[in-house]
């Protein structure tokens, strides 16, 4: 990236624009159903009564554990304070930070394909709309995109280190939101077929399959235990 200097004023503006989209009047749209549901959850954190999960919400805790911070930076420790700012100001973050996994793939895509992927997601309107709501979509995004980009280089060669991001990312999305399993299960054919096409172009062996198995046992046990920690209240 230092060969183009261009590159940095185009990441830039993209930031910036996608700041703006996130941002501009956060607090004029109506509350959505859900969002007061998530603001009741996150009151009852703020005043004390801690987190309990509950499988009829079908939702995991990570998304009012990560809006506790901004609340206290705020200075809004109850329901009557909780302002909704502060509550989307969370998926904000996540819509942002979003716009950057682009960059894991800076090395298959290059560094302008990766800065029009960033442009593509921090313009598409489908992504604009669910960063401006307080619900857990965006963050399931974030962490599922940092899951594939963990996920492929693990594919290429397996390790333990790579494995450990891969578990964690999983783990960060299953402790945001059940259905993360909808994204695992359409992922798993995806990456069995692309070892087996690996394994027929490559001009140089692939690792063994047994190398796969230790990685993915590795993937389990991080993300369960990943998980297990946001929805058991940090133990």
């Amino acid at each position: 990236m230092l060969k183009d200097p261009f590159i940095y004023l185009a990441w830039i503006a993209v930031v910036a624009l996608a700041v703006f989209l996130r941002t501009n009047d956060l607090s004029d749209r109506p509350v959505h159903a859900d969002e007061a549901t998530g603001a009741r959850i996150l009151a009852q954190q703020l005043e004390g009564a801690g987190y309990t999960f509950s499988p009829k919400h079908f939702h995991g805790p990570l998304l009012t554990q990560l809006s506790r911070p901004i609340a206290h930076i705020r200075g809004e420790q109850n329901w009557a304070q909780l302002s909704i700012e502060t509550l989307r100001s969370s998926t904000v973050i996540a819509g942002v930070l979003l716009i950057f996994t682009p960059l894991l793939w800076r090395r298959l895509i290059g560094n302008w394909g990766a800065w029009l992927a960033a442009a593509l997601m921090a313009t598409s309107p489908l992504l604009v709309y669910y960063s401006r709501m307080y619900i857990h979509e965006s963050w399931l995004a974030l962490f599922g995109m940092l899951a594939c980009a963990s996920i492929y280089q693990l594919t290429r060669a397996p390790t333990v280190l790579r494995a450990i991001a891969a578990g964690l990312s999983i783990g960060l999305m299953f402790a945001t939101k059940e259905t993360f399993a909808i994204s695992i299960l359409s992922w798993i054919p995806a990456v069995v077929l692309y070892l087996i096409l690996q394994k027929r172009t490559a001009h140089t062996h692939p690792p063994q399959f047994s190398a796969y198995l230790g990685a993915a046992g590795i993937v389990f046990v991080t993300s369960i235990c990943g998980a297990g920690l946001f929805y058991s209240d940090y133990l």
